[in-house]
């Protein structure tokens, strides 16, 4: 059975206190645990271990800051990646800002909503468009791929997606598979 190993954090805005702490993920380069404070606009570092290491973020629109952060993503080379509002935004590991893209809208490469973000190992970005119904695909630069999904309830639709993950074990299944 699961067994309970380590939690930390309490309620409120001071380091390692959370204001709804929406997105977990762990750096496979530092073994550092990156979490999104929603409420608080900022992204805490901890060691696995749970020890507060830092936080980066504010509140704003510019480079840098969140406007409500949510989902959160660290790509093989250690880079974190953040959804927030109508946008994505790309950080290193110490929290340089280094690029972001997106916009409110329904074009290709816009948001209503960015909440969830995932990256493969081929360092593809994939991004839960919530209220556009739909799964938008980015290289790590921010470029558009392609999209899927719309609102229904048929196959390949979406009624606001709001999760999306990864699965390693898959992915090196098909890379082994690929003809």
């Amino acid at each position: 059975p699961p067994a309970f190993i380590l939690a930390w954090g309490s309620m409120g805005s001071g380091p390692g206190q959370f204001q709804f702490a929406h997105g977990i993920a762990t750096s496979p380069v530092n073994g550092r645990v990156y979490v999104s404070d929603t409420f608080n606009d900022r992204v805490q570092v901890f060691t696995i271990d749970g020890a507060y290491v830092g936080a980066w973020g504010g509140s704003g629109l510019g480079p840098g800051q969140f406007n409500g952060c949510a989902g959160i993503a660290v790509d093989a080379a250690g880079d974190v990646y953040v959804a927030s509002d109508h946008r994505v935004q790309k950080f290193s590991a110490t929290g340089a800002y280094l690029l972001g893209w997106g916009g409110q809208g329904s074009a290709d490469g816009q948001f209503q909503y960015a909440q969830s973000v995932a990256v493969d190992a081929a360092g593809n970005v994939f991004v839960c468009d919530t209220f556009n119904h739909r799964i938008q695909k980015f290289d790590a630069n921010g470029n558009f791929l392609t999209k899927w999904g719309v609102n229904g309830s048929g196959n390949g639709n979406f009624v606001t997606p709001a999760g999306i993950g990864i699965d390693p074990l898959v992915e090196a299944f098909e890379d082994k598979h690929d003809d």
